[in-house]
């Protein structure tokens, strides 16, 4: 089966729109970890292993925002694709 540029281009265009939305989850769900740390170390803290649990929250919260930052770039790159393709 020949694919067209233009269908190339929509698959791209749909991989932008899902990655930017993926971005954007990812930063709301990121806040809402941090958010839920700061609390639970209000009522862990002192506690060895409770605030080792705010450490480990800690370090997946910027895991999701690392996440963010890769679909952003993704996003960006094929929107260079895109441009190069439909020139």
């Amino acid at each position: 089966i020949m694919t067209s540029i233009q269908d190339v281009a929509n698959a791209a265009y749909l991989l932008c729109d899902q990655a930017k939305a993926l971005a954007q989850q990812s930063l709301m769900c990121a806040e809402t970890v941090e958010r839920h740390s700061s609390r639970l170390y209000a009522i862990v803290r002192g506690s060895a292993s409770g605030e080792q649990a705010v450490r480990q929250i800690g370090i997946a919260s910027r895991a999701i925002r690392d996440s963010a930052t890769k679909m952003q770039t993704l996003d960006s790159a094929v929107q260079t694709f895109i441009s190069d393709l439909t020139k």
